[in-house]
C-alpha cells in the first residue's frame, strides 16, 4: 500500500509502507547493473501484464536466490513505478520518496532515470486500464398483461417491459428487458440497498480514493 503526502499545491511524496520497503530491500544490496536488469523486467511486466517464471528462475540461479525473492523484488519495483507514475511524481519527489529505503545515491539516480524514461508510457498504460461506467440517461416502461391464449383462458400474467438509456461517451445505448412484478420489485430493492451503501463512510472513502487516482491520470 501507499500513502500520499501533499507538499504545497503541486508537489507530492509517496510514503512507502513497511511491506513495500521490505520487498525492495533485496534490491538495495545489488550493483547498478543488476538493478537495471530488474527494472527492465518490471517495466516489461507493466507493459504486458505477464510474468515469466523462466525469467525469474534464470535470475534466481544467477544471483543464488530463491524464485520468490526475485519475483517479490520485481513486483515491488513494478508497484513503485506504477504508483509514482500514477501520482506523476517529479524527479525530486521520486528521489525524496526513496529516503526510507537504503538505496545508494547511484541506485536512487538510476531508478529515477528509468522512472522518468518510462513515466509517460506507464501513465498511458494505467489510463487504458482505468474503467468507466455508462451514465444513466432515461428509463421508460410499459405494463403488458396476457389475458389468455389458444390453450389457456382467463390468464392474468402481468409483465413489465423496461427500456433504460445509458451513455458511454459518445454513444447512447438502449437496454430492453422484461420482468415480472416480483422480479422488478426485487431489482428495485437491491438498487435501494446499493444506494444506501454508497452513503456509508466506507464507500465514500473508496470513491474519494478512486477519484483522486483518476484525477492524477487525467
Amino acid at each position: 500500500g501507499y500513502q500520499r503526502r501533499v507538499r504545497g499545491k503541486q508537489e507530492m511524496l509517496l510514503i512507502l509502507d513497511d511491506k513495500l520497503k521490505e520487498d525492495l530491500n533485496f534490491l538495495t544490496q545489488q550493483e547498478p547493473e543488476v538493478l537495471t536488469e530488474f527494472c527492465k523486467i518490471a517495466i516489461s511486466i507493466l507493459r504486458t501484464g505477464s510474468r515469466s517464471l523462466k525469467l525469474f528462475q534464470r535470475a534466481a540461479q544467477q544471483l543464488d536466490q530463491s524464485v520468490e525473492v526475485i519475483s517479490t523484488s520485481v513486483e515491488a519495483l513494478s508497484r513503485l513505478f506504477q504508483e509514482a507514475a500514477r501520482t506523476n511524481l517529479s524527479s525530486i519527489d521520486f528521489i525524496d520518496s526513496l529516503l526510507s529505503v537504503p538505496f545508494s545515491a547511484e541506485s536512487k539516480n538510476l531508478l529515477k532515470d528509468i522512472y522518468l524514461e518510462f513515466k509517460d508510457e506507464i501513465r498511458e498504460i494505467l489510463r487504458h486500464l482505468s474503467f468507466s461506467l455508462p451514465e444513466y440517461r432515461d428509463v421508460k416502461w410499459r405494463l403488458d398483461i396476457e389475458l389468455g391464449s389458444r390453450s389457456l383462458r382467463n390468464l392474468n400474467n402481468p409483465l413489465f417491459v423496461v427500456q433504460i438509456e445509458t451513455l458511454s461517451h459518445p454513444q447512447q445505448t438502449s437496454h430492453i428487458f422484461q420482468a415480472s412484478y416480483d422480479n422488478l420489485k426485487h431489482l428495485c430493492t437491491e438498487l435501494e440497498l446499493a444506494l444506501n451503501e454508497v452513503k456509508t463512510p466506507y464507500c465514500k472513502r473508496i470513491i474519494r480514493n478512486i477519484t483522486v487516482s483518476y484525477t492524477h491520470l487525467t
